[in-house]
């Protein structure tokens, strides 16, 4: 796979998938999958990344930075 190939393919799962749980953003996150709830909000930081919000929120007790750019993470 060529660099080009591959750095789209990771631009796409950053725009799909949550960067915690690895999960489709426009479904349930894990925890809440795993509860039977259907959906699960979605946030985005200022940084453009976005994510479950139960997931980010527990990231956020353990690091201040974006799981996927590494930038401190800020709620827009």
């Amino acid at each position: 796979m060529s660099s080009t190939n591959s750095n789209a393919s990771y631009i796409n799962k950053r725009e799909k998938l949550c960067g915690i749980c690895e999960e489709p953003l426009d479904g349930p996150c894990s925890k809440c999958k795993g509860n039977n709830h259907s959906g699960c909000a979605t946030v985005r930081g200022r940084c453009g990344d976005a994510f479950h919000e139960h997931c980010i929120d527990e990231w956020l007790k353990f690091c201040d930075v974006c799981p996927w750019c590494n930038k401190e993470f800020e709620f827009t």
